[in-house]
């Protein structure tokens, strides 16, 4: 499933069922770079601890990117960028009706320092690492559900990569 981050706008927007949109516009990475939360070999790899930094001079405001992760929410209080980090980059074919539950909130919401952040650290699903960026309790107790789910089915959570978006069970 490809973010759209990048997509270049279009005159009538067509929504897709299977699509997860990430950011209404968007700007095409330079040939050669890893696309954030792109499927397969050309997305950017998840975050790594002690790895994945924001390189200085980026120009991220990590107060910017909390601020989108805690506004973007959808009924319950439930904070969708983060649901939808710890589903979207790690999604197989067996999951893909968690996704829709995960990020169905973001094309509501400005993600634009979000996406710069991941560009910026060419890493996936990772802004909130890279800021430390917190998610509520209701957004923690999702989180943890659609760990759990995707482990049901078969897929390795994000959780179980590196540590984070693991969310309360």
């Amino acid at each position: 499933m490809w973010s759209a981050a990048y997509a270049p706008p279009t005159p009538t927007p067509t929504p897709t069922p299977a699509a997860v949109p990430r950011a209404t516009t968007g700007t095409a990475p330079s040939p050669g770079a890893c696309v954030p939360d792109a499927p397969g070999a050309a997305g950017c790899p998840l975050y790594v601890a002690g790895t994945t930094t924001l390189p200085s001079g980026s120009g991220v405001d990590c107060q910017a990117v909390c601020a989108e992760y805690s506004t973007c929410s959808k009924r319950g209080g439930v904070q969708a960028g983060f649901t939808c980090d710890a589903t979207l980059c790690t999604d197989q074919c067996t999951d893909r009706n968690l996704l829709g539950k995960a990020c169905g909130a973001l094309p509501k919401c400005d993600l634009s320092e979000i996406i710069k952040a991941e560009t910026a650290a060419q890493c996936s699903c990772c802004a909130s690492q890279l800021c430390g960026c917190q998610p509520n309790t209701q957004t923690n107790e999702a989180i943890g559900s659609l760990v759990k789910r995707q482990r049901t089915l078969g897929v390795t959570p994000q959780c179980d990569i590196n540590g984070t978006l693991c969310g309360t069970p």
